[in-house]
Order: C-alpha cells, then sequence, then structure tokens
C-alpha cells in the first residue's frame, strides 16, 4: 500500500489553505464580529479549497495515468531498477542516462560512492503549479547485488520547497532515465551478440576453407600418380594395380561426402583420427610406389584411437610438408613417422622426417601450418597447441595436441 502524502498535504495547507482560509475567516470575523465563527468559517473554507485542488488534480493525472492513486500525490517520486550488469557498469549507464534530461547539470557524480545527484533545466512536457524555480533535483543510488547484478534507485522531487503541484513531471524524468538505461543495456548486448556473430562468421568461414580444401586434390599429384599407374600396366600390372586401389582410397578420404560427414563425431570435428591416418596412408602408398626404396613410412596408432575425433586435413597437411620440403628433395630418401598417443588429458599426433629440415631464410610459417595454427585456435579456444622443432639430428617434427576430453566418437 502506497504511502499517505504528508508532504503534499502538509505544502498544500501552508501555501494555499491557511493564507486564503485565513483571509475568509477575518472577513467573516469582521462582518459578523464573532471570531469563532470567523476561524471557523476560515477552516472549511481552506478544507473545501484544498479538496477541490486535490480532485481537480487526481482528474488531470487520470488523464495522463489510469493507474495514478492517491498515494501518487507526493511530489517525490522513487522507482528501483535492477540491472544484468556489475555496480561499475551500472554506474556508467547511469551516467550516460541522465544526460537525456532537459538542463541535467551533475553536481555529485561519484563512482566511489556509486551515486549521482543533479538538477534539471525543468523543460519538457508535462510541468509544475510552482511558485518557486523551475527544475527538479535527481538522485541515483547504485548498489551491488552481485557480480553481474546491481540496484538503481531512481529519485525525481523539486529542486525548490515552494511546489503546489506536479503534473506528471517527476513520472516523466524517471521514464526518460529509465528508458535511457533500458537503451544503453540494449545497445551493450546487441554489440556483444554482434560480436558472437562475427566469431561464429569466422568460423563458419574457417569451416568452408577446409571443405574447399579437402575437396581440392592437387592437380600435379593426380596426373602423376595416373602418368605413372599408365606405365605400371604395361610393366608391372600388379603394382599397377595396388597404385590404382592406394588412389581411390586417397579420392575417397579427400572428397567431400554427406555419408561421411553423418558419420563424423558429434563435437565440431569433420573426421576421425582413423579416417585422417588412412587417408594419410594411402598417399604415401602411392608416393612409395613412384619414390621407392627411398621412402620408408612408420604408423603407430593404437586402434582404440582410431574412432577419436579429429580435425579434417590436418595430418595430410603435416605429411605432404614432410615429403615436399623434408624428403623428396633429399638425395637417398628417408623415413615418415606418424605417431598418436595420449596424456591424462590430450590426445597428441606428431609427423616426423629426417629429411633436410627447414632451409636457410624459412620458419615453418607457411599457408598451410599457419591454417592449422587458426583453426587449433578458433575450434579449441586456446586448449590445443601445434609445434615445430627439429628431429634430431635431422628433419622435423610437427606435433598437434587437442583436448581428449570428447574427441570420442561415441561420447554424448
Amino acid at each position: 500500500m502506497k504511502k499517505f502524502p504528508w508532504l503534499y498535504i502538509t505544502v498544500l495547507t501552508l501555501f494555499v489553505g491557511l493564507p486564503l482560509g485565513g483571509l475568509v475567516g477575518q472577513g467573516v470575523a469582521f462582518a459578523h464580529r464573532s471570531i469563532p465563527l470567523g476561524v471557523a468559517s476560515g477552516c472549511v473554507f481552506g478544507f473545501l479549497l484544498i479538496s477541490l485542488i486535490t480532485l481537480y488534480y487526481r482528474r488531470a493525472m487520470l488523464k495522463r495515468d489510469p493507474n495514478f492513486t492517491l498515494g501518487d500525490l507526493a511530489t517525490r517520486r522513487t522507482t528501483t531498477l535492477v540491472l544484468p550488469v556489475s555496480a561499475d557498469d551500472a554506474f556508467d549507464l547511469c551516467v550516460e542516462s541522465v544526460q537525456y534530461l532537459p538542463g541535467f547539470f551533475a553536481f555529485i557524480s561519484s563512482k566511489a560512492e556509486l551515486k549521482i545527484e543533479g538538477t534539471t533545466g525543468g523543460g519538457g512536457g508535462a510541468g509544475y503549479f510552482s511558485l518557486g524555480a523551475p527544475g527538479e533535483r535527481i538522485t541515483v543510488a547504485i548498489k551491488p547485488l552481485a557480480q553481474q547484478q546491481a540496484e538503481v534507485t531512481l529519485e525525481s522531487r523539486p529542486a525548490t520547497f515552494f511546489i503546489v503541484l506536479d503534473f506528471g513531471k517527476n513520472r516523466q524524468n524517471l521514464n526518460a532515465i529509465s528508458k535511457g538505461i533500458t537503451y544503453q543495456i540494449t545497445r551493450r548486448f546487441e554489440g556483444q551478440r554482434e560480436a558472437t556473430q562475427r566469431a561464429e562468421m569466422q568460423r563458419a568461414l574457417t569451416e568452408a576453407k577446409l571443405t574447399v580444401l579437402e575437396a581440392h586434390i592437387e592437380p600435379h599429384f593426380l596426373y602423376n600418380t595416373l602418368a605413372n599407374a599408365q606405365l605400371l600396366i604395361r610393366q608391372d600390372p600388379k603394382r599397377a594395380d595396388e597404385m590404382l586401389g592406394n588412389l581411390i582410397t586417397y579420392l575417397r578420404a579427400s572428397v567431400p561426402s554427406p555419408d561421411r560427414q553423418s558419420e563424423a563425431p558429434q563435437n565440431g570435428m569433420s573426421s576421425t583420427l582413423g579416417r585422417e591416418i588412412e587417408r594419410s596412408s594411402a598417399y604415401l602408398e602411392i608416393l612409395k610406389i613412384r619414390m621407392g626404396s627411398r621412402l620408408n613410412v612408420r604408423i603407430d596408432m593404437p586402434e582404440t584411437l582410431a574412432g577419436r575425433g579429429f580435425p579434417a586435413m590436418m595430418v595430410q597437411t603435416l605429411v605432404e610438408n614432410s615429403i615436399k620440403h623434408g624428403l623428396e628433395s633429399k638425395p637417398g630418401g628417408g623415413t615418415i613417422s606418424i605417431n598418436a598417443a595420449t596424456t591424462t588429458t590430450q590426445l597428441v599426433l606428431t609427423v616426423s622426417d629426417d629429411g633436410i629440415g627447414l632451409r636457410e631464410g624459412t620458419s615453418g610459417t607457411g599457408l598451410g601450418l599457419k591454417n592449422i595454427r587458426d583453426r587449433l585456435r578458433l575450434s579449441f579456444n586456446g586448449q590445443a597447441t601445434f609445434s615445430l622443432k627439429p628431429n634430431l639430428p635431422c628433419g622435423m617434427v610437427a606435433a598437434i595436441s587437442i583436448p581428449l576430453h570428447g574427441t570420442n566418437e561415441n561420447e554424448k
């Protein structure tokens, strides 16, 4: 229940009822030569005048607000808001919002005390019947409720005491501040939503680039493989059949397929470790037929890890880098090793070779390796790592480490 408007009644009595009632009482007392009759007449007249003003005021305010009640007659109006932000952020929002009031001047604005106090210039649609200077005194007090929750108390009242009627000015002030705060919060949340959308769009773009990368088969590799297979058909049909079989396996794993995508683990990764190593193994088997004894391949992956989710094309990129930059140009060739293992929390895949290593002027920051780093950062939020180090006595070791939790194809 709202409090009775004692301040309104007191002010109206002092500045309207007593002066005008006193004049009427004096007139009656003088005319009838009776002081008691004059006092009674003055009191009745003052009471009736205050009642008529109150009824007129209430009728006028009901036109503005159908929910207006007797408790709203007070010239001081307060409201409380609970904001889903910290107390410091709520203070900043309130500082911005009070500027929506015409002619607002803050003489107290303390972030340490979480308080704003000032006066307005008195402009706006609503107003007062006032005997004093125009304008209102605005007070904003902020109280922290939780780490990301704050209570804001707004108060609007006349800047001077000489005031009789408030025709919605205080309500207008509080509504303006409340709307300003709502606008500021909406704009802030829209900015956060736009930032999230940009991050999601960047992730989608990365995945789209990955799809293109998966669908892209190196033309020279394909042409050389087919040319070698055509030559071997006449010279060594068995090896030609083996090469074509490996080529089919490689192509099946490289070209995106709706069936394969539906079989991918439901954890944000588009392939499995077993599928990726199968692709790279087929690629290396084709190269072994072309390079002969110059290329040796070692693959060590426990069967229990075959179903673990793993980002597509990363193993293939590392294998192609080892062949192109390490073994292909090395006289006598060498060995490439693919190893998969787990720690307590991580799934670690390494691709190593004993080739010529990084040449002078290179640092392992090519487009393929940059793509791996960017995808790991976007997909795992800093919980995955990529490293490229020298392999003693020669060659390089590339390692990808991703969180072990959630990589199981059967995990939900």
